[in-house]
């Protein structure tokens, strides 16, 4: 075997041997030349572009009326962290969906990759049942509206996601450790789906609305290390990835602290019996 030099995960005939294979086309992993893709302006201006569109989109399709005045900040914070988080993961996507047009790269292919295509899906799901609720409140307006609204808006998220969860899962095919990055969320929001199926039928508990809540803080917390696992794993097994696959887990990571920042908050400052 020829010797090692430098970094035990680098070797010049390794590597020279990697670029003959995925020249033809024959390499299932990640590929380097990927790597060498460099952050560029054009990048910049597609990330500041997608947060403005998500950002004007998250307001446009937020019904303002109903929310009291004292917790409409409390609303455009989580407006401007969801821009960024989603912004970036649509930025992500059509920037390097463009260049695997052009320079005939492999994407989607690290679980980085579907991740930021899963977050870039799941800001498309949110916007749509936003969507669906101020349709609802606009078409059958009454003083229960807001909680049938609410119900209505979970249900959607809940299905959809969990949906979106297991489908993402099974693309990635990067080992058990990244798919469970997916399928534990998608299997908490199986769970809290019939909760507003009954909610909606007629039977209520006021703890339907602390489920959520906990459900957030408890996934966060599983959720955060096992991904931190997943990614040491890949270094200590010398496996290569892109920056747009560390792009995509950077933005899942923000997305899963910003819920147990948002779950933890909710608990002490606005606790529910």
């Amino acid at each position: 075997m020829p010797p090692l030099t430098g970094d035990r995960c680098s070797n010049p005939l390794d590597d020279l041997a990697l670029t003959e294979i995925e020249q033809k086309g024959l390499s299932k992993e990640p590929s380097r030349s990927n790597s060498r893709l460099q952050i560029q302006i054009s990048h910049l201006l597609i990330l500041t572009t997608a947060c403005a569109i998500v950002a004007a989109v998250l307001s446009l399709a937020t019904d303002w009326k109903p929310i009291p005045l004292e917790t409409r900040s409390h609303v455009r914070v989580r407006h401007l962290i969801m821009t960024l988080i989603y912004g970036s993961a649509v930025a992500g996507f059509f920037a390097i969906a463009w260049h695997r047009w052009r320079a005939k790269l492999t994407f989607p292919a690290a679980p980085g990759h579907w991740l930021m295509l899963f977050l870039a899906t799941a800001a498309l799901i949110e916007v749509i049942a936003t969507l669906i609720t101020n349709t609802y409140n606009s078409m059958y307006p009454s003083s229960n509206a807001s909680y049938y609204s609410w119900n209505i808006e979970k249900l959607v998220l809940c299905t959809t996601m969990a949906i979106n969860c297991f489908v993402f899962a099974y693309l990635m095919r990067s080992g058990w450790r990244w798919a469970i990055t997916l399928a534990i969320p998608g299997f908490v929001l199986v769970a809290l789906a019939p909760l507003h199926v009954l909610a909606l039928t007629g039977i209520w508990r006021q703890w339907f609305v602390s489920a959520h809540t906990y459900a957030t803080i408890v996934t966060a917390i599983v959720m955060l290390p096992l991904v931190s696992l997943a990614a040491v794993n890949d270094r200590q097994a010398c496996v290569n990835r892109d920056w747009p696959h560390w792009l995509g887990v950077s933005v899942f990571i923000t997305l899963l602290g910003a819920g147990l920042i948002g779950g933890v908050h909710s608990y002490f400052w606005h606790p529910v019996n």
